[in-house]
């Protein structure tokens, strides 16, 4: 009788060890919860503190060539002394979306955990119009013929090549199309600027690629009225 006590005493044990590896190895396979998206604004519309924010979904693309506010085509008419121009299109390569892109030599990959909250052709066009026509350089007609076509070729995080960990850097590149008269090409020109990154993480990239839009939408309207002004 003691044995058979012995036995089942033994075989209670077993079990519940066995009971408790297989808690512990189920809480070990457990997956915890994903880690959130973050959402970074690169907009110069947003203030600085309001980079990496969690935010809605991206904004829709920029408006197309015959959309205009209201007074903006009998403005044309009223006011003469500044060169009508069309911000006709403003679209972006293909593998630039709301996935933060970044370059490492020759290759190019996404940030799985951050986002950008406006497309960036969407970021690049609204700078765009604060350059070329809320300055008051030129004036915004649906109708010119004058039409300045813009493709966005970069907006990305520059890594160092190899395993280096030397600087980093936000770059932006633009394609110029300006056309005339019969669609006549009077300028066609790439620009690129790049900003170094102040800092870590996707608040830095933020501010390090608002510099860079700043400059190269600044060489933008340099560029622009050196076409169609004259040096």
């Amino acid at each position: 009788m003691m044995k058979d006590s012995v036995l089942r005493q033994s075989a209670l044990v077993t079990v519940a060890l066995g009971v408790l590896v297989a808690y512990g190895a189920s809480a070990c396979l457990t997956p915890g919860p994903p880690p959130s998206i973050r959402w970074f604004s690169a907009s110069a519309d947003r203030p600085m503190a309001e980079l990496g924010q969690s935010e809605t979904a991206p904004a829709s693309a920029p408006r197309s060539e015959g959309e205009a506010s209201e007074g903006e085509a009998s403005e044309g008419v009223v006011n003469s002394s500044r060169t009508a121009l069309r911000l006709r299109r403003v679209t972006a390569a293909r593998h630039l979306g709301e996935r933060i892109a970044w370059r490492q030599g020759a290759e190019y990959g996404f940030q799985e955990l951050a986002r950008w909250t406006e497309l960036p052709d969407a970021v690049v066009a609204r700078a765009l119009e604060r350059v070329l026509f809320e300055s008051g350089a030129f004036l915004r007609d649906g109708r010119a013929e004058l039409a300045l076509d813009v493709e966005v070729r970069a907006f990305e995080e520059v890594r160092p090549a190899g395993r280096g960990n030397g600087p980093r850097s936000a770059r932006v590149e633009l394609a110029l199309l300006l056309t005339g008269v019969g669609d006549r090409a009077l300028l066609d020109r790439t620009l690129a600027a790049e900003a170094p990154l102040q800092g870590e993480g996707g608040e830095a990239l933020a501010d390090a690629i608002r510099c860079a839009i700043a400059e190269v939408t600044g060489a933008t309207l340099t560029t622009v009225s050196a076409s169609t002004h004259g040096p």
